[in-house]
């Protein structure tokens, strides 16, 4: 090893000595960065089971607890030219039988022959004097309902076919308002149908004045909706027809109506777009039912796999979090391994995810905080489903039995479709009584405690966060302890220095005077 400079007196490398001592002090900083760092990891981990349970909370677990899962519907329109059907929970299983004797319709008017200009189509930009519409023509009232508000739009004369479209389109949103210059044509309808929708397209004079929100000064010599071939007008307006309910009969009951073509009646939602007849077959939706409860034993495993493994899976030992020196000689690929197997024994013995698996397991096993009022015989426990544990290493997951893409429950009786398409009723009552059980259970566990954890949260995150800002003050205060030993032993090694500086000088001057 080379001599520095700072040992030139002593001839020796007190710089490097200085950093070689300093290492053996810096090792307790790295000690409390380690444990920091795995406090930080466990709060990772925890963040990412939280997310998951919390998801499931939200997710299966909630649609586990709700009649509406168990109460699902499927519908066959016999007849689809009629229309597509689809079916509330309140729809009684069985036939339904449809009329549609009109259809609804809405209210409009469109030009009847082509506006032309030079003999052609008129194009969109052909303004309004163009096709010899007075510029002095300046206002028009829109209506789109009977007796309906009226709608006032200033006309310039500049305005095109296309503008003017556009303006009475932003004047009352409930008309559909354009024009097809391929077609020459000016079309203005209703968006909604019904017998309640009217259009009307009134002329005003050019002086006309708003007197409390009504315009009364009809111009009854132009319209410029005329020029249009719209119409003629009749006293200063133009009046479209009525729109039209739509007309039907539902299990021989007539002359129902629906202001829209959207008829809804006895749990029925019927999209009518032709006259006709048609039945309508409702029924449980026993695959829908299935679903809901396969996801949710799906993910009720997945949840409670986790958990076991972290709670149960033993300490890494000989791992600890890097330091950043350690990380410097290793691929990242490395890196990742050696955390991965860090964070996999973070939560060992971790009484909060054993805590939660004890909770999932018992409820979903023993009916523990079930209230079971509502159940009936044989449909009391989740096994009457045929949905049960199979061994003790797997640590409570659960099996269908005939599910075919689970190697385990496809060895045994499909009960849970054979209950669902028997007694739906008692499906559902057994299901939600087990997954309000476990919400709010579960529910419980993640209520806020001041200073201790959030709401949404099963374990202790403000407690871990106080955790690592107390690490995080250890780390300062060693790190500016061990600053203070750095100048001890520079202040030590420089005073040995001059020392021997000085011990060199009275040697050399001795040797002088003695010749």
């Amino acid at each position: 090893m080379g001599i520095s400079l700072s040992g030139l007196a002593s001839g020796m490398d007190t710089e490097s000595m200085i950093t070689e001592m300093m290492k053996a002090q810096n090792t307790r900083v790295d000690k409390l960065t380690k444990a920091k760092n795995k406090i930080e990891m466990r709060k990772e981990v925890w963040s990412t089971v939280n997310s998951k349970i919390l998801k499931f909370y939200n997710g299966t677990l909630n649609n586990l607890k709700m009649q509406g899962t168990f109460l699902s519907k499927k519908v066959n329109v016999l007849n689809p030219g009629v229309g597509t059907a689809t079916a509330t929970i309140t729809a009684a299983n069985g036939t339904h039988d449809f009329t549609i004797d009109k259809l609804a319709k809405s209210s409009g008017i469109t030009s009847s022959t082509a506006i032309l200009k030079d003999g052609v189509n008129a194009a969109g930009s052909t303004t309004l004097v163009d096709l010899g519409i007075d510029a002095d023509t300046k206002f028009i009232k829109i209506q789109s309902t009977v007796n309906g508000e009226e709608k006032v739009i200033n006309i310039e004369a500049t305005d095109t076919l296309s503008s003017l479209a556009s303006k009475i389109a932003a004047a009352d949103t409930n008309l559909i308002v354009s024009y097809e210059a391929s077609y020459g044509r000016m079309i203005i309808k209703t968006k909604d149908t019904g017998v309640d929708k009217q259009v009307t397209l009134t002329a005003l004079k050019s002086d006309a004045v708003d007197v409390d929100g009504k315009y009364t000064d009809i111009n009854t010599t132009t319209n410029i909706f005329e020029k249009l071939n719209m119409g003629t007008a009749t006293n200063g307006a133009i009046v479209a027809g009525l729109g039209q309910d739509a007309e039907f009969t539902y299990n021989g009951v007539t002359g129902l109506k629906s202001k829209s073509n959207q008829i809804e009646i006895g749990g029925i939602k019927l999209d009518a777009y032709a006259t006709g007849s048609t039945s309508i077959i409702v029924a449980s939706n026993t695959e829908e039912v299935y679903k809901a409860v396969k996801d949710f034993v799906k993910e009720y495993n997945e949840i409670l796999t986790e958990l076991n493994s972290r709670a149960y899976s033993g300490v890494a030992k000989g791992y600890e979090p890097l330091t950043k020196e350690e990380k410097s000689s290793m691929s990242e690929a490395d890196i990742k391994l050696w955390e991965d197997t860090v964070k996999s024994g973070l939560l060992n013995r971790d009484s909060t995810a054993i805590e939660l698996i004890d909770v999932m397991r018992n409820v979903m096993t023993a009916n523990s905080g079930v209230d079971t009022s509502k159940m009936k015989a044989p449909y009391t426990l989740i096994t009457s489903l045929g949905i049960d544990t199979f061994t003790y290493q797997e640590k409570g997951a659960l099996h269908i039995g005939g599910d075919s893409e689970d190697p385990i429950g496809a060895m045994n009786e499909d009960k849970l479709t054979k209950a669902i398409n028997e007694d739906p009723e008692a499906v559902m009552n057994l299901l939600n009584g087990l997954g309000k059980a476990l919400s709010d259970q579960l529910g419980a566990k993640m209520s806020s405690v001041v200073n201790v954890k959030s709401a949404f949260t099963f374990y202790n995150d403000k407690q871990i966060d106080k955790e690592i800002e107390s690490k995080a003050e250890d780390i300062t205060k060693m790190q500016e302890r061990l600053a203070m030993v750095e100048r001890r032993y520079r202040s030590q090694f420089s005073a040995m220095e001059q020392a021997m500086t000085k011990s060199n000088a009275t040697s050399s001057w001795l040797t002088q005077m003695l010749g």
